[in-house]
């Protein structure tokens, strides 16, 4: 893993993939200083000062050109969170203050079945705009962590694949970060607090010192937060962060910037959704609760009564509330329909509240980013800045893998003498999966405009920009284990091999006490030397579950830009040319043979002295213009493509070659307008955007087979397959494509009509669907119809009725038939939305905030405020009624109100411009659950997450 010293850095050379990353600063040093005293450096035209937005109204941004540009001038579809709107929000990350964003939502339920594995991976959280997922990036570079607000000025959200900001990324849009910046010749100290209602807290401190006369400003803010789940036992999250920047007016015409963040967020998750109903069917068998002594049971059909075999092979299991391992081979445990656990449906079984990880199932990311910028003025009219960034994320995460709540049927161990003493009880069961993802981006830019006026010919900026970027990426997954004295695994040469899974289980003691409901381990450590009653010794240690995958990438990007103006600034037209080069080295995680590559301890490990390199280059083009019909509206158009990188996560099926890269085409047109002296404005858009190959996460491919190949492999005698065979008929194809279609509307308005009346509105329709969805796992269903794996591949190689009850490491099931089933039935859902919706959209979205603060009588110094997010049931495809005829599946809709107030004081015990503020959210207390899968042939929910409950936030902020 690369690392970098905490220290600020300078480079001067070639960059960017955006025409000036630059934050939003605070008030300009030119704004502030006397006339005497103002920064010898005027403000080059890629950056962007916030001090002149007023209340929730923005009025210039770098999303649309990378150039300083009046929001009223930019033909792309540009939203921004100002300062005082995040405030207002109380809003202290990103993906809060989205939800009042245009068309915009984070994604729910994003894992796959019944995994979560899109909730505890270790990027930056999903933001789907258009009913696409959209590029994070911080001060335009991009971003591989979530952004916590403390140093966040303003939010810009940016909608439609607009080639000038990036030509590799999302055609969903960016969202941008920017942060605070140092301020030359000011001196202040501020600090806020904050305490909500799940006992969290939060701390604050903005600091910045700029002595007059010296051309330099020292900025520092710093936050400690501990803010606890409203819902789930054991969750939190908990950031510790600094960043401190620097200015300094080297000459009238030079100034250098530097901005130094580090920070750690820890977090102890909890799913999204319910576990599995694995016991109804036991539970509610002739016999309730039905226990047995024999474990062949003669002439009972254990299938009525909810009840599975685990088979003949070893299933060592820690218990954690008896401190033992057991082994429960040739034992049973309930196994039920496996439906999900909600209201009608032993609801007594189950609360919102457990999260059965308990305190080890967390997330630990460590951040560093260091930036540094020198702008000059080489002529009245000409700019040039070179920058440098560099971000560093090394995250862990720890995911309890459950098998449902389940029940046990054993009397007796399987010996048949010794008495179990969890017999009759129920109890939670899985295996722990640990996740390493690092990652090292390092940037160098050069930016370069140059402005010319024609008068009547027209004005001219024009922009040219050079990046080259260099990314090392590298993510592991392991998978806790049985290991002996020797390190080894403990009953197969494999270390994850079934057999040495090392499965963790907690009988329920006191059923209904949900803080109960949980399994020990993650992050609270492994076992050590606990003795079997069967002879075995129960040692675990991570074993990697698979090679992992490390990329060294190299990004080179040139762009050119002109921006023109005409007809007195009256018609605006915005060109833009850019070319994307991406060179990717892909270490090898299979032998020469497609074999594993294995360590002294039998682990699947890269090999760094082979690789593949995989070139990807590109043309990406922007053409837009405003209009100005009147003073008060206008009309825009913005046309652009773009390309982006496949995921890492992907190879092609089944032939293990590069992944294709994604495309983007959209289209805006709009209506803009500014009317009561731009008291009131808005935007009217009809956009439409087409994408190509879009990655999505889950049906893994390459852990599907090796999953099953291994089942195979541990039952050599019953099945005849040995691992030089299996290793021939490996893959490495991972992931999905599909195409997509998106089309619709979008209204923003936004009104400061009076100095203390603040309002935003947005609303949008989303039509559109996809297509094209998923080939590869299409191809792996069928079987290798082609004969490319010789007809030794695809899933229907492994499902002949002697493979069907082998045992398998699975998250979702323990049998060959099971997991099969599983992969079929999930797929078949999402294949459900093909050609008919778009999957994971939600139609219409709508929100409306309002503050009114009170300037005279008794109510002098309060404000009253809030709220309300509307979000559309999410397609979910096309399922059939009872008559076969087809009918749409959608999840559920929802309405969140929210409520602010908020009283300022002058001065308040030694303190200044004190305020305190309350923010309840959700305050009509929704909390149903949110349905987001179906079976598409019964219609049933498959898949279900939560929204957080009523909650509320105090917060006070202050200056000294």
């Amino acid at each position: 893993m690369k690392t970098f010293p905490p220290r600020l850095l300078f480079v001067s050379a070639l960059v960017t993939g955006s025409l000036a990353a630059q934050s939003a600063p605070a008030p300009s040093p030119a704004s502030l200083a006397t006339p005497e005293e103002k920064a010898v450096v005027e403000l080059s035209p890629f950056t962007v000062s916030a001090d002149k937005d007023t209340g929730y109204l923005a009025t210039n941004s770098l999303a649309g050109s990378r150039l300083n540009t009046p929001l009223a001038d930019t033909a792309a579809a540009v939203n921004v969170f100002t300062e005082e709107l995040l405030a207002d929000l109380g809003a202290t990350t990103v993906s809060e203050a989205i939800e009042y964003g245009t068309n915009a939502s984070m994604d729910i339920g994003v894992g796959q079945g019944a995994l979560d594995n899109g909730t505890f991976s270790v990027g930056a959280e999903r933001i789907n705009v258009r009913g696409l997922q959209a590029t994070r990036t911080r001060n335009y570079f991009p971003v591989f962590t979530a952004v916590d607000n403390y140093n966040v000025e303003r939010i810009e959200e940016q909608r439609g694949p607009n080639s000038i900001l990036f030509g590799i990324g999302s055609p969903a849009g960016i969202i941008n970060a920017n942060t605070k910046r140092a301020v030359v010749g000011r001196n202040f100290l501020r600090g806020s607090t904050m305490f909500n209602s799940a006992d969290g807290y939060r701390g604050t401190v903005d600091a910045n010192v700029g002595r007059r006369g010296t051309g330099l400003g020292l900025r520092l803010n710093a936050v400690y937060s501990h803010l606890d789940d409203d819902i789930a036992l054991y969750a939190f999250k908990q950031t510790k962060a600094l960043d401190l920047t620097l200015t300094k007016d080297i000459t009238r015409s030079l100034r250098f910037r530097a901005e130094f963040e580090t920070s750690r967020q820890e977090e102890g998750r909890a799913k999204t959704r319910t576990a599995q109903d694995r016991v109804s069917a036991w539970i509610d068998a002739p016999v309730p609760r039905y226990t047995f002594a024999d474990w062949q049971a003669p002439g009972v059909t254990i299938a009525s009564y909810g009840i599975v075999a685990n088979g003949a092979n070893n299933r060592l299991e820690y218990v954690d509330n008896l401190g033992t391992v057991v082994n429960y081979r040739n034992l049973h445990r309930s196994n039920g329909a496996q439906e999900l656990l909600y209201d009608g449906n032993h609801p007594e079984l189950w609360s919102r509240t457990v999260n059965d990880g308990g305190p080890g199932q967390r997330r630990d990311a460590k951040f560093q980013a260091v930036s540094s910028f020198l702008e000059a003025r080489l002529t009245p009219s000409t700019f040039l800045e070179l920058a440098y960034n560099r971000q560093n994320v090394d995250s862990l995460s720890y995911q309890f893998n459950d098998q449902g709540l389940r029940g046990d049927p054993n009397r007796f161990y399987a010996d048949k003498v010794t008495p179990n003493p969890g017999s009759g009880k129920l109890f939670l069961e899985g295996q722990w999966v640990r996740w390493r993802k690092a990652n090292d981006f390092s940037s160098y830019r050069a930016t370069l405009s140059h402005e010319s006026d024609f008068k009547r010919l027209g004005n001219y900026r024009l922009a040219l920009m050079a990046e080259r970027d260099v990314e090392f990426d590298s993510s592991q997954q392991k998978r806790e284990v049985w290991v002996n004295a020797s390190g080894l695994g403990l009953f197969n040469a494999d270390p994850i091999n079934a057999q040495n899974v090392a499965y963790r289980r907690h009988y329920i003691t006191q059923e209904g006490n949900w803080r109960e409901y949980r399994v020990t381990g993650g992050s609270e450590g492994l076992i050590s030397g606990v003795t079997a009653p069967t002879g075995e010794v129960g040692t675990s240690a991570w074993r990697n579950q698979n090679s992992g995958q490390d990329y060294d990438n190299t990004y080179s990007n040139y762009l050119a830009g002109l921006q023109a103006r005409y007809l007195s600034n009256r018609l605006v037209i915005g060109l833009g040319y850019r070319t994307d080069t991406l060179k990717s080295r892909q270490y090898a995680q299979t032998s020469p043979t497609n074999g594993f590559n294995l360590n002294a301890l039998n682990e699947r490990v890269i090999d760094y002295s082979r690789w593949d390199d995989t070139k990807y280059s590109g043309q990406t083009k922007t053409h837009g213009a405003v209009f100005h019909v009147t003073p008060n509206f206008r009309l825009m158009y913005n046309g652009s493509d773009n390309f982006g990188q496949p995921s890492t996560s992907r190879r092609e099926y089944p032939n293990n070659s590069a992944p294709r890269k994604t495309q983007g085409i959209g289209q805006d047109y709009g209506i803009g307008f500014s009317l009561l002296n731009n008291r009131i404005s808005g935007r009217l858009t009809r956009f439409q955007t087409d994408s190509k190959n879009i990655y999505v996460a889950g049906y893994n491919l390459q852990d599907t087979q090796d999953a099953l190949l291994n089942a195979l492999v541990s039952a050599t005698a019953t099945t005849g397959l040995t691992r030089d065979q299996a290793d021939k008929m490996r893959i490495l194809g991972t992931g999905g494509i599909m195409d997509q279609h998106v089309e619709g509307y979008e209204f923003s308005v936004t009104l400061n009509v009076t100095r203390n009346w603040r309002l935003i509105a947005h609303y949008s329709h989303t039509d559109g669907y996809q297509t094209n969805s998923y080939p590869d796992q299409r191809e792996y269903v069928a079987g290798d119809p082609a004969g490319r794996l010789g007809g030794n591949g695809g899933l229907t190689y492994f499902e002949k009725p002697q493979y069907a009850a082998l045992p398998l490491v699975s998250a979702t099931s323990s049998t060959v038939a099971e997991y099969i089933a599983n992969f079929k039935r999930t797929l078949a859902e999402d294949l459900a939305v093909d050609g008919v919706a778009l999957g994971k959209n939600r139609p219409n979205k709508a929100s409306v905030f309002t503050r009114y603060s009170f300037e005279s009588g008794p109510l002098k110094s309060l404000a009253l405020g809030g709220g309300a997010r509307f979000q559309d049931r999410e397609q979910l495809g096309v399922g059939k009624n009872a008559a076969g005829q087809p009918i749409p599946l959608n999840g559920t809709n929802y309405v969140m109100a929210d409520f602010m107030a908020s009283y300022g004081f002058k001065r308040l015990l030694g303190l200044q411009r004190v305020t305190f503020q309350l923010n309840i959210n959700n305050v009509l207390a929704f909390d149903d659950y949110l349905v987001t899968a179906r079976n598409p042939t019964t219609g049933t929910p498959t898949r279900i997450s939560f929204m957080q409950p009523r909650t509320w936030r105090v917060s006070a902020n202050f200056e000294f």
